[in-house]
């Protein structure tokens, strides 16, 4: 992408923080420290990470999110196995990696 930019909105839809992403391919990381724009902690809640890239053409370039979480917990029931996290609970099947 030549230009990206990180939005993260509250459960509301409303924009509580932003900045420019980086450019060029690959993987990127990113991480929000629960602040909002103005440097006040965010209320805890649910919030959503959307990534808006475009070429040196302004054309919308597709981007793919992550998020990495801690495993608090495995379950295992008639669906398959289940990861347990802070956010909830995760198919395994959509898991793309684990590391220590």
């Amino acid at each position: 992408a030549e230009r990206s930019r990180l939005v993260v909105r509250d459960a509301a839809g409303r924009e509580i923080f932003s900045r420019p992403g980086d450019s060029g391919s690959g993987e990127k990381t990113f991480q929000w420290n629960g602040v909002d724009q103005n440097g006040r902690k965010a209320p805890p809640g649910v919030y959503n990470l959307t990534v808006q890239a475009v070429d040196q053409n302004g054309n919308a370039v597709p981007a793919r999110i992550s998020t990495e979480e801690r495993v608090l917990g495995v379950g295992f029931d008639s669906g398959g196995v289940t990861l347990r996290t802070a956010s909830g609970e995760q198919s395994f099947a959509a898991i793309r990696r684990i590391r220590d």
